[in-house]
């Protein structure tokens, strides 16, 4: 886990809660010697580009060799799976299904629900039973077994709350999870997955992880690194140009990125090859 720690660090900027919180749980659950009562529940929430999928990615790239891709890792989409439009019987028959034959296939499989505001409300209190307190369903254990969610639900809540804190000239590695306790009230009432949700209620959810919208300095910290992994240094003069193609809010003092690091790469590489145009002309 050494190479998480560090891969984390260098990779993900601005979210002080992903060491603080995300990498200890997943360490002390992850223990081949460790017992645990219930499979590992985290719920991440923010606006998009701020992260919430690549730190995932991270996650099972180091948990299993082939990373999302792995027969071990089981991704499920709110726009393309149990939609709001098919019939909720069949949702509970296939999610149950899929659970159980994941468990079966490899214990420690890692369940993904991406964009959870486009399930259904409560579709996932139909895996209750794989996540509470019980050792054992259908003679099969599922306390080594990881649950994440994903949804931008609550980014008001988070947007909010970081600024205040940024205000008042509090570092980022001194934000506490109590300070976004307003967090897990405003999930359980906006639409999706966890409305309403005995999930919330039962208290399984093991951690609710707020991803903090992105500043100027974490977004250049992000072009460097994209530059990085294309094998080229990035000028000031080309981060600028990135820059100017992304929108900062507030608009009086232009400090958080609106969409995070989404689409740095494109912008990155339209910089970069601009360069290699003007060196072949």
């Amino acid at each position: 886990m050494i190479t998480l720690r560090t891969n984390l660090s260098s990779l993900v900027f601005g979210q002080p809660f992903v060491s603080q919180a995300v990498l200890p749980l997943l360490i002390s659950h992850r223990r081949a010697n460790m017992y645990h009562d219930k499979a590992l529940v985290m719920s991440f929430h923010g606006s998009q580009g701020t992260g919430k999928n690549y730190v995932v990615k991270i996650l099972v790239e180091h948990l299993y060799k082939n990373g999302l891709a792995s027969r071990y890792v089981h991704y499920f989409n709110g726009r393309i799976h149990f939609t709001k439009h098919s019939k909720s019987s069949k949702h509970t028959e296939d999610l149950l299904k899929a659970v159980k034959d994941g468990v079966d296939l490899c214990p420690t499989s890692v369940f993904i629900f991406d964009e959870l505001e486009k399930f259904p409300p409560r579709i996932l209190d139909a895996i209750k039973m794989f996540i509470d307190y019980n050792p054992f369903i259908y003679e099969t254990g599922y306390r080594n077994a990881m649950f994440i969610f994903l949804s931008n639900s609550g980014m008001e809540v988070i947007n909010k709350k970081t600024f205040e804190l940024w205000t008042q000239q509090i570092p980022r590695h001194e934000f506490k999870l109590n300070d976004f306790q307003d967090l897990v009230r405003e999930v359980y009432n906006a639409e999706g997955a966890l409305k309403n949700s005995e999930l919330i209620t039962s208290s399984l959810i093991d951690l609710f992880v707020p991803f903090l919208p992105l500043e100027k300095s974490h977004v250049i910290q992000c072009i460097r690194v994209e530059a990085s992994k294309q094998g080229e240094d990035i000028t000031d003069e080309q981060i600028e140009e990135v820059l100017s193609n992304l929108d900062f809010q507030p608009e009086d003092i232009q400090t958080f990125s609106r969409n995070g690091c989404k689409n740095i790469k494109n912008y990155v590489l339209l910089s970069l090859k601009k360069k290699h145009w003007h060196t072949e002309l």
